[in-house]
């Protein structure tokens, strides 16, 4: 019988954001280390109906603040709704992809309108320590107010949706 070569797989390529919350063994230098990192807020669902995520930024448009201030009053505020549809609900990641959906949704014609030139910007213009949308909210307190802006839109959205 011909002898069966095995072969094992050790890993794979991966490219994106990877968070480690446990022990790990650094094979560098042979010390246990640790690694912590806030918990993501809640994923939400990702089977929200289309007419439910229009209802969720309709509602976000008219979201308030405690002192009864409009929370999204800026085009480029609607990065914040991009990365969490891309992230959590299955939207397109390509940014255009995404703007052509709200336009068709009429979300062109809002205050603030979405506007595909005033969003693609935002990821250099603003320090963002993470990508991941759902731990934007760890940053809330210590962000600069271009990014505190992002994540009150982002938080509120996420919360809309869950409902």
């Amino acid at each position: 019988m011909e002898e069966q070569k095995k072969t094992q797989v050790l890993g794979a390529t991966f490219y994106g954001n990877v968070t480690f919350n446990g022990p790990m063994f650094d094979i560098h230098d042979n010390h246990h280390v640790h690694i912590h990192s806030e918990q993501p807020m809640k994923r939400t669902s990702l089977h929200a109906s289309e007419e439910e995520t229009k209802e969720a930024i309709l509602a976000l448009l008219e979201a308030t603040d405690e002192d009864g201030k409009n929370i999204f009053t800026e085009k480029s505020q609607w990065y914040a709704v991009y990365k969490v549809l891309s992230e959590c609900h299955d939207f397109p990641s390509k940014m255009t992809d995404f703007c052509d959906i709200m336009k068709n949704w009429g979300m062109d014609g809002v205050s603030p309108a979405c506007d595909y030139e005033n969003i693609r910007k935002i990821p250099n213009q603003i320090a963002i320590p993470t990508n991941k949308v759902t731990l934007w909210h760890n940053y809330k307190d210590k962000a600069e107010v271009k990014f505190k802006k992002q994540i009150i839109v982002a938080i509120r959205l996420m919360e809309l949706l869950e409902k």
